[in-house]
């Protein structure tokens, strides 16, 4: 493959838990770097086109899922890995129990998935500065939000459980932070 492979933070997170774990499936590549398997599988491929990975599927998986593709490095893909891991650059890291401020506000979906809220200012087109809010898995401490915004509450869409906030009319009380 002509083009050059970009040396990202979730490549070195790929790469740094191919190296650690040795064979995996890409479901725990995903778990060990806390990426979304929308950014893990598009770099396992991209790995194996520049010959710096390869795959093979499981010859006989359990029948009540599908078969799972397991990963390992070429000996070129580790020589690779440790040349870019050594280099210093940051490595994508999901943020660990005790990295995260206790004053973060904090919502858990009805599935259990914890969403930590957050707000930056934004320039909209005109030249206006909004402030916006949003939710995230992660917590990133530059933007995290304490509290709701006063007069407002959270919603959780039923279908896809994404989170939203919405002006408070009395109809719903404030849920508070989980714990």
């Amino acid at each position: 493959m002509g083009q050059q492979l970009r040396g990202t933070p979730a490549t070195l997170a790929v790469l740094e838990a191919l190296l650690e774990l040795g064979e995996p499936h890409g479901l725990q590549v995903c778990e060990h770097t806390g990426l979304a398997s929308g950014t893990v599988y598009p770099i396992l491929n991209r790995l194996e086109g520049h010959a710096l990975a390869v795959s093979h599927w499981e010859s006989d998986g359990d029948r009540q899922r599908p078969k799972r593709r397991f990963w390992h490095l070429t000996d070129q893909g580790r020589q690779f890995a440790h040349v870019s891991l050594s280099k210093g650059n940051p490595v994508a890291r999901r943020p660990e129990p005790e990295d995260i401020p206790e004053d973060i506000y904090s919502y858990t979906t009805t599935q259990g998935v914890t969403y930590y809220l957050h707000s930056k200012v934004v320039v909209l087109r005109g030249g206006k500065s909004q402030k916006i809010y949003f939710f995230a898995k992660d917590a990133r401490p530059n933007d995290a939000v304490s509290e709701l915004p006063e007069g407002y509450v959270v919603v959780e869409n039923p279908r896809n459980h994404i989170l939203i906030l919405k002006k408070d009319r009395g109809e719903r009380s404030n849920p508070s932070p989980a714990t």
